[in-house]
């Protein structure tokens, strides 16, 4: 079996097109996409809490479905990802192989720090990056990529 690829973001389905191409000219593997639906008009004045519990429910049906399966979790510190994939790795931990979170927002780094070693804890690698070259080196030393 081949190694299946979920797009699970709080982006609006209406992109579609636009994180389809983004992809093709990234050469990111064919995936399946999981975003969110468009808002109707009296959703609109809502707050978008909801966004990052149906993100979560999202990838735990994925790993309900697959239960054999070990993933990879890709992400970055800007909202809620580390604390999404903390609660996935403490719900799922022998489904997680590795958590992969780019650094991006400077005051968020302690905290996902701190995210980030008690994600290890539980056995599974972990990668908080700034640039991809790090995350490809980590990548080698846990065997995802072949060394050279």
């Amino acid at each position: 079996m081949h190694n299946l690829f979920f797009y699970v973001s709080n982006i609006k389905c209406n992109l579609y097109d636009y994180i389809f191409e983004f992809a093709i000219n990234n050469k990111l593997p064919k995936g399946i996409y999981l975003l969110n639906q468009l808002k109707t008009f009296r959703q609109v004045f809502k707050t978008g809490q909801n966004n990052h519990k149906t993100k979560f429910m999202r990838i735990s049906r994925i790993m309900e479905t697959y239960p054999d399966q070990k993933f990879i979790l890709l992400g970055d510190d800007s909202q809620e990802d580390p604390n999404i994939y903390s609660a996935i790795v403490e719900h799922f931990p022998q489904n997680i192989y590795a958590v992969y979170l780019r650094h991006v927002l400077k005051p968020s780094h302690e905290r996902v720090t701190g995210t980030m070693e008690k994600i290890k804890a539980t056995g599974v690698h972990c990668c908080y990056f700034t640039h991809s070259a790090e995350a490809v080196i980590h990548s080698k030393q846990i065997g995802l990529i072949a060394k050279n």
